[in-house]
């Protein structure tokens, strides 16, 4: 399995996770008229665009 890893981070880990609904489900990888976006199904919004995942947390835009 994955070393040092906990079970319970193994068994919920959604990847990429949606910053709205946090350890509930991963983003979509769908196509819209903005380009190729990571999508929220839950709340059906686009999140942030394909090779942009992160980004904002590393401090480029």
């Amino acid at each position: 399995m994955y070393e040092g890893a906990r079970i319970d981070d193994v068994l919920t880990h959604h990847w990429p996770q949606c910053p709205m609904h946090p350890r509930t489900h991963p983003l979509n990888a769908e196509l819209s008229a903005a380009g190729p976006m990571w999508r929220c199904a839950q709340s059906d919004v686009d999140v942030v665009k394909i090779g942009e995942l992160g980004a904002t947390e590393r401090g480029s835009s």
